[in-house]
């Protein structure tokens, strides 16, 4: 009976030892990777709230209410306005009614004229209501209607013809005086056509219908762009009711003047959209010098005339800076001229050029864009600092820029970078001298500045330690990797699968030299694997080897490199989350590692420690890998991918995962492909590409705002990243 009794203590034992293996499974699942199951806890542990000053203030603006008394329509541009903005408010009669005043509601404005239809005000920093006000007309009135305005456009440097208004005169009563006398041009530029007498007006007007009237600029003379009322005036002055209601925008082409002596302006300075010009000297006592600007040498296709020496917002072209002098509003005939047209080469607008997307296995995906003049941005996930603005926050939807020092709009941008990856949840770039920064993540050494922290981030770029002469790098979950001029290879960070390579599985928080890479051409970082693709065409890898993923044969981890089997004629090489891929000199592509959502390409899910070829793919000229999908660029600019696809990261317009390559479509319809690829890079779950015009261009997951399109909404086919 005793021994019963043991036995039975014995089961029950057993049964609750077996119950608590039983909760634990359940309460922590099982992941690809040990260092995968302390990342997601450490997620869950350390995710940073959003709070106020994670992102630069926007600019406040307040909205203008518009109101009238029902007898005809008001409107108000810009409406909202930032403080400080003018805005325009313009009134407009029914049939019937003219425009008597403006009135102030609310906001205590200034009007700059509250008797005219159209008046403006400087915003203030609060809501402003203003009303429209109108009288009715008596019976009989006359109103105006301006039409077939119709200038000549003379090219500049030619004779402009006449320039004839048809107005059209309607419900004149028969007990007003039988004629329209005149037609004037009112308004506060109104001088500037008919100063000194020199325009001339000639008008025909009958009872009832349309009164034709020109005006003639004289010879060396040019009336300017301007907005002028039309007055219909009946005998004995009288000005007809209504008739100020009516506006034209009036305006002439110049009449080229002989004899001129201006100097033709030469260039001063240019940035990247702008070019200043040095001052011309006015030919006589009194007079000024205005500018314009075209890329015609011909003359025409000229802005608008200016004081400013300075020329913004162009983009790339050949341009020609134009002079005249004037006297007040006059162009004389003997001192007016357009100078001989110089050309002037504008730099290049800063586009992107390169890009790289974060590879967190959790979605917390962040994304980087190289700019052509070595600045950058970044959007996405920012829990850890990951995108460099001197800001912690959840995430960016837009991108921010990278900064030295400061944050916002005055930040100091970080420069002169030549190359970009983005790991986990930390940042590496290189820059032209040779020297690596990074920034974000930092609880494994990754960043190589020689310190660690644990729950503390790095939120602007520092200098990894000791490194000059660096020519590629590469970022991995949480480990580093960097390709010297000399051929070897160093790493730095998290190395419990022996991905740095030194023999050992320390982690280290500064760079090691990893054993036998002396003649490494290019470099790649997966989760939590590391390749280096050699002179002579052959694959090294080390690291985890769960799923196969350093090719070898086995699934050993490895402290050391060792080769891919069969590998020969590599070209160029990618690491995802747990697989590698290799471009081959004769543009068709191979894979090795885990396949679980037919990232290889070669049509199945199996798992493959030894290369395999990608089904039905050649022509191609780069390839990136991401956590569970791939893509490649073809020789013609289109995409293909395949693998993982529940966010829709292959952006073929469908959520179902692929195990041979797919192509990426241009939109959310029709066959149209996307093309004009000149870059690209795959990150966790999402997807990015650049086209030549240095657009950008992202699909897949967007819970952090990786895409960059202002939202969090996911996409299955390309959108384009809205840039400040």
């Amino acid at each position: 009976m005793c021994g019963r009794k043991k036995d039975f203590g014995f089961l029950v034992i057993l049964l609750l030892a077996f119950l608590s293996i039983v909760i634990l499974f359940i309460a922590c699942p099982n992941h690809s990777s040990q260092a995968l199951g302390q990342e997601q806890q450490e997620h869950k542990e350390e995710a940073v709230p959003y709070f106020p000053g994670g992102n630069p203030p926007p600019v406040n603006k307040y909205n203008v209410t518009v109101q009238n008394d029902g007898n005809g329509t008001a409107s108000a541009s810009p409406n909202p306005a930032a403080e400080g903005e003018v805005v325009t408010i313009q009134a407009t009669p029914n049939a019937g009614f003219k425009f008597r005043e403006w009135q102030v509601i609310l906001g205590g404005v200034a009007l700059s004229n509250t008797a005219a239809a159209h008046a403006t005000f400087t915003m203030p920093a609060n809501a402003v209501t203003v009303k429209a006000g109108f009288d009715a007309l008596p019976p009989g009135t006359p109103s105006l209607i301006i039409q077939n305005i119709t200038f000549p456009g003379a090219a500049y440097g030619y004779a402009a013809a006449p320039a004839a208004i048809n107005v059209t005169i309607t419900n004149k009563s028969l007990d007003q005086a039988a004629d329209v006398a005149s037609i004037l041009l009112d308004g506060p530029n109104a001088a500037s056509f008919l100063l000194g007498g020199e325009g001339a007006i000639t008008t025909v007007a009958p009872n009832n219908g349309t009164a034709v009237f020109s005006i003639q600029p004289k010879t060396g003379r040019e009336a300017k762009n301007h907005i002028a009322a039309i007055t219909v005036r009946y005998g004995g002055g009288v000005v007809a009711p209504g008739s100020e209601i009516a506006t034209a925008d009036v305006s002439f082409e110049v009449t080229k003047a002989s004899g001129a002596s201006l100097a033709s302006p030469t260039e001063a300075s240019k940035t990247s959209n702008s070019i200043t010009v040095n001052a011309v000297t006015a030919p006589g006592n009194g007079q000024t010098v205005e500018y314009a600007i075209s890329t015609a040498s011909n003359g025409t296709g000229l802005s608008l005339w200016q004081d400013t020496l300075v020329f913004s917002g162009l983009s790339d072209g050949t341009y020609y800076v134009y002079a005249r002098s004037r006297e007040n509003d006059n162009y004389l005939a003997g001192a007016y001229s357009v100078s001989t047209g110089i050309t002037v080469n504008a730099l290049s607008e800063p586009k992107v050029i390169g890009v790289a997307a974060g590879n967190d296995p959790l979605g917390l995906n962040h994304t980087v864009a190289l700019m052509s003049d070595g600045r950058l941005w970044a959007w996405g996930a920012n829990n850890k600092g990951q995108l460099g603005n001197n800001w912690i926050q959840t995430h960016s939807m837009v991108p921010d820029k990278v900064v030295q020092t400061g944050s916002g709009v005055s930040g100091v941008p970080f420069l002169d970078a030549i190359a970009i990856s983005a790991g986990e949840a930390h940042t590496v770039a290189l820059k032209s001298n040779g020297s690596v920064w990074a920034w974000g993540k930092n609880n494994y050494g990754q960043l190589g500045n020689g310190a660690i922290s644990i729950t503390g981030s790095q939120l602007i770029p520092l200098p990894v330690y000791f490194f000059l002469d660096v020519i590629e790098i590469a970022a991995g979950f949480n480990h580093t990797v960097a390709l010297i001029s000399d051929g070897s290879v160093w790493t730095w960070g998290f190395n419990d699968y022996g991905q740095l390579g030194n023999g050992t599985f320390a982690s280290s928080n500064l760079p090691v030299a990893v054993l036998a890479s002396t003649s490494a051409v290019s470099i790649a970082a997966g989760g939590n694997h590391t390749v280096a693709r050699l002179s002579d065409g052959t694959i090294l890898s080390w690291g985890d080897n769960s799923s196969g993923q350093l090719g070898d044969g086995t699934n050993t981890n490895r402290n050391t490199p060792v080769s891919a089997a069969g590998i020969t004629g590599a070209v160029s090489v990618a690491a995802g989350a747990n697989h590698t891929v290799v471009r081959l000199g004769d543009g068709t592509v191979q894979s090795w590692g885990d396949n679980s959502s037919g990232q290889l390409g070669d049509g199945t899910n199996d798992n493959r420690n030894t290369p395999v070829t990608v089904s039905g793919l050649t022509g191609v000229v780069s390839v990136a890998a991401g956590g569970n999908h791939t893509i490649a660029r073809l020789g013609d600019g289109t995409l293909k991918a395949w693998g993982a696809n529940s966010s829709g990261q292959l952006g073929d317009r469908t959520v179902t995962s692929r195990s041979v390559p797919v192509s990426v479509y241009n939109s959310s319809s029709g066959m149209d492909l996307f093309s004009d690829c000149v870059a690209m890079a795959a990150g966790g779950v999402f997807s990015i590409a650049v086209k030549s015009d240095g657009s950008v261009w992202t699909w897949g997951a967007n819970s952090q705002g990786q895409l960059g399109d202002g939202t969090t909404a996911g996409k299955s086919y390309p959108v384009l990243v809205v840039f400040p």
